[in-house]
């Protein structure tokens, strides 16, 4: 140890067994492994699915906007 406060002292990342995928290994992920009934997520894939589900809904409802609004059909 140093004899630097902890505050001053070089940071080192932690060691972790958890991996890390890339962006393309999450989005594979994203649609093979709801299948695997024991599988787990990580954090990096939980929110990669969240984000897509949200630009998949705004596309959507985007869509069904445009497809009221050109057939005059109002609510």
């Amino acid at each position: 140890m140093e004899d630097k406060p902890y505050y001053e002292q070089e940071y080192h990342e932690p060691k972790t067994d958890i991996p890390r995928p890339t962006f393309g290994q999450a989005f594979k992920l994203l649609f093979t492994a709801p299948f695997k009934w024991n599988a787990r997520s990580i954090r990096r894939g939980f929110w990669y699915a969240y984000v897509w589900a949200i630009i998949l809904r705004v596309i959507l409802a985007a869509c069904s906007a445009t497809a009221y609004s050109i057939d005059g059909i109002a609510y």
